[in-house]
């Protein structure tokens, strides 16, 4: 079966996991998505580089300094081009978001610009221009898929094609315990240590250095791996992973846009889809990792 997805990474100044992102998606994914990255920032901020160097004690390394995004992405238009990468720069727009929230004309008697609010208008900004049957709204990009990752998802898809469901993959935590991986606490006693709450369906990588390689992270997914699934009506979150999901869009049409409140943006989404009737579909043989710094 064809599966072609429009995945959205909503970015502003971080080049270094961008590009770690953009590489994890390139190797792990069996089908050939569309990738939109939105990026600006109306704080003009500059971008800084990093290398990941597990040779160093200092496993992060600064050694270059772009003006913003734009610059960065205008380096690398053949790793664009060549993976059907599209980029949008919402600047413009978003400082006029911003300058409206300052007045307190978005949310009336809120002036704060939380950091969630840039990310939802990027997010919102990346589904307007998508045009596939898919999408995955908010790829972070300090994300890194586990080989196959979409293709564990078209199965969930397929089977519960008849239900109005959202599929997601297990998110991957990594923990440094400083060396000793026998210093287990509390948190990691269970290896699925949240998987009784969806929103929270999460492994713990653990690990005793500040960087994985992608050979470990390849070798923890093998052995991770299990066909099953879990699921829950969408709504009932108590607490928040920004864990990727995978939308028809049609289905992020009928719930609408996602708001500007800030930070709990995407709870309040899905409360929504709740609202809606959706249910929401984990994979246990699809991975997420958060935070890998795998190097390059």
């Amino acid at each position: 079966m064809s599966f072609v997805s429009t995945i959205i990474i909503p970015e502003r100044v971080h080049p270094n996991f961008l590009y770690v992102c953009l590489q994890g998606l390139i190797k792990n994914s069996l089908h050939k998505h569309k990738i939109i990255i939105v990026h600006g920032d109306p704080n003009k901020a500059s971008a800084d580089d990093w290398i990941v160097n597990p040779d160093m004690d200092r496993y992060h390394f600064r050694y270059r300094k772009y003006r913003n995004m734009g610059e960065f992405l205008d380096g690398n238009t053949e790793l664009l081009r060549e993976n059907n990468i599209t980029t949008v720069d919402v600047t413009e727009k978003a400082t006029e978001l911003f300058a409206k929230y300052k007045r307190g004309e978005v949310f009336p008697g809120k002036t704060d610009v939380q950091a969630g609010v840039d990310i939802a208008f990027k997010v919102n900004k990346g589904i307007e221009l998508a045009e596939t049957e898919w999408i995955i709204p908010n790829w972070d990009d300090d994300f890194y898929p586990s080989p196959g990752w979409d293709d564990c998802l078209l199965y969930i898809a397929d089977r519960y094609k008849r239900n109005r469901a959202i599929f997601i993959s297990t998110y991957v935590q990594p923990l440094n315990v400083g060396g000793d991986l026998n210093n287990m606490n509390a948190t990691t006693t269970n290896i699925w240590s949240d998987f009784d709450h969806i929103a929270c369906n999460r492994l713990t990588l653990l690990t005793d250095k500040n960087y994985v390689t992608e050979e470990e992270w390849r070798e923890f997914c093998l052995r991770w791996t299990k066909w099953r699934m879990y699921a829950e009506p969408c709504g009932l979150r108590d607490r928040l992973h920004y864990v990727p999901m995978l939308y028809r869009k049609e289905y992020l049409e009928e719930l609408g846009p996602y708001n500007y409140q800030g930070n709990s943006y995407e709870l309040e989404f899905d409360a929504r889809a709740g609202e809606h009737r959706f249910l929401k579909i984990a994979s246990q043989s699809s991975f997420i990792g958060h935070k890998l710094h795998v190097p390059m």
